[in-house]
């Protein structure tokens, strides 16, 4: 799931949706379902691929369309007209091979005090 703009929490407003931001509520259900499988059974939702290292797939959970809304000197995008974009996805090449920062953080797991 990608926000954007991406600052840090931000997605925040996507699970737990205020009426002054209204971000689609085909996305909010998806990101909350995600959210409730997890937090409830410690696993993806029904439907969604499991990560392996021989197959890597993800669940791609994204937003497309809206109204512009300007806020902060910001551009964001709200209802009307947001749609649920999800689909699975090959984690490895997925948006230009966002999986090499992931390979870079692997690289340097043990390194990494979080």
């Amino acid at each position: 799931f990608s926000v954007t703009p991406a600052f840090h929490a931000l997605d925040i407003l996507h699970y737990f949706p205020t009426p002054a931001f209204p971000v689609g509520a085909s996305v909010q259900t998806a990101l909350q379902s995600a959210l409730g499988a997890f937090v409830t059974g410690d696993a993806p939702p029904a439907g969604w691929p499991r990560y392996e290292l021989r197959e890597p797939q993800m669940r791609n959970v994204n937003a497309t369309g809206g109204t512009p809304f300007e806020a902060l000197g910001l551009t964001f995008y709200v209802d009307p007209g947001v749609e649920l974009d999800e689909r699975t996805v090959r984690a490895d090449t997925w948006e230009g091979g966002r999986a090499a920062r992931c390979e870079v953080l692997r690289g340097l797991g043990e390194a990494l005090v979080i």
